[in-house]
């Protein structure tokens, strides 16, 4: 009888001691929710004093919205004979509510069936959940925006590994620009369509990008058909997931390189073209400036007034004609890069 009342002694020191250590509050409610028991905890986490919830109704604590949940799960205890476990929002003596996970069972105390239980507040792992939530809302989101713009952006994007340089994304206009289909070009490797890329360079080329973050070049690309064109390359190293990838935006700039060298052509022809008419224009000015000189010079006295008038304005305009065609001399040797300076010294 002894040992037995030690034995109780002592479980009732380890149930106090656990009653004033753990954080979660502890109840004890009759079969209709009325409050026998509350632990002290629920002043610091509820704002309650102990004495002043017990005889009232646990239910009457619970938030409107989830007390069908509460009821449900108390009838589980009854019928299925498990332990009751749930989450609801308590409501502080404060007035706003706490989430917290309620879990408990029927027990026998003297005689008496009650509902023992805990509830540990949860507000950092809802919140914890609401923020994860908001970030996966919001990677969601930026997913969807990059492959929006990825997909219908008029340059052509991929992606490459770093590390073996396989191709592991593509936008569709990256395998029309070539002309393949979307199949086709998945078995695609850069040296396939790079012209002036081999294996061993392109190896050497992906530690470069990734040594130095990114680089930009223009290349040839060949089509499925066998055109050349010009391309233009951006490309950047990015860390997806603790790997490196290689970003290239492509564009195709061949129609720019055509209308270039066009130009290049036309201007050239233009030049050309400026000077020898320059040329041929000059050496009949020179006989006209030349023979009017000689008539004012040798005959002006054979000549009345207004001949002589006559022939200086001649004489003028010829010379003001050809200052004008070795302007249009000038300009056509510097268009053609063949203008030659005359430096001269001065004081």
């Amino acid at each position: 009888m002894t040992v037995t009342n030690s034995m109780l002694i002592n479980l009732n020191k380890k149930y106090k001691f656990l009653l004033n250590n753990i954080t979660n509050v502890i109840i004890e409610t009759e079969l209709d929710g009325t409050l026998t028991y509350v632990s002290p905890q629920v002043r610091d986490q509820f704002g309650y004093k102990p004495e002043n919830v017990i005889g009232e109704n646990f239910l009457e604590f619970i938030h409107t919205d989830d007390i069908s949940i509460v009821k449900k799960a108390l009838m589980d205890i009854i019928k299925f004979k498990k332990i009751f476990s749930v989450e609801c929002r308590v409501k502080h003596k404060a007035g706003h509510y706490i989430p917290v996970s309620v879990q408990g069972n029927f027990v026998e105390v003297e005689y008496t069936l009650r509902l023992v239980g805990t509830l540990r507040d949860i507000s950092e792992k809802k919140m914890a959940i609401k923020s994860h939530k908001n970030i996966e809302r919001q990677l969601k989101t930026s997913e969807i925006k990059y492959r929006t713009i990825f997909e219908q952006i008029v340059d052509s994007i991929i992606l490459i590994d770093s590390i073996n340089g396989e191709i592991v994304d593509f936008n569709e206009q990256m395998h029309k620009t070539l002309g393949y289909t979307r199949d086709e070009f998945e078995k695609l490797r850069i040296p396939d369509f790079d012209l002036m890329e081999n294996e061993e360079d392109y190896k050497t080329y992906l530690e470069k990008v990734v040594n130095i973050g990114s680089d930009s070049f223009e290349t040839k690309y060949i089509t499925k058909t066998g055109e050349i064109k010009d391309i233009l390359v951006k490309v950047k190293a990015i860390e997806i997931e603790d790997k490196i990838f290689l970003h290239s935006i492509i564009r195709d700039i061949t129609k720019e390189r055509q209308v270039k060298k066009q130009t290049e052509e036309i201007n050239t022809l233009k030049s050309e073209l400026l000077k020898r008419t320059s040329h041929k224009l000059k050496t009949p000015l020179i006989s006209i400036i030349g023979f009017t000189d000689l008539l004012l010079e040798l005959h002006r006295d054979k000549f009345d007034t207004e001949i002589i008038s006559i022939l200086d304005e001649i004489k003028h305009g010829t010379e003001r004609l050809e200052a004008i065609i070795n302007k249009l001399l000038e300009t056509s040797l510097l268009e053609s890069g063949y203008m030659l300076l005359n430096p001269k010294k001065e004081d």
